[in-house]
């Protein structure tokens, strides 16, 4: 089986404004137990939610926190 092309570059979607951009262009937020954790070097374990650099994504993205997850019954903050 072979590897794909050198030149790929991994894409991943804003969870705010559901734009689709480079993964190293978007700061990664790691989904364990407890809150959201900032994922700067992107190896942290669990599910990723991904925002982009725009201001505006940023502030809604810490503000509302609408994109809590529900694990076994609990709301991750």
């Amino acid at each position: 089986m072979e590897a794909g092309p050198a030149n790929h570059i991994p894409q991943r979607m804003c969870a705010v404004c559901r734009m689709r951009c480079a993964k190293r262009d978007l700061t990664r937020y790691a989904v364990q137990k407890g809150p959201l954790k900032p994922d700067p070097r992107q190896i942290l374990p669990g599910r990723g939610i991904y925002v982009c650099a725009k201001p505006e994504c940023q502030e809604k993205f810490a503000k509302n926190r609408v994109f809590r997850r529900k694990r076994k019954g609990e709301l991750n903050d």
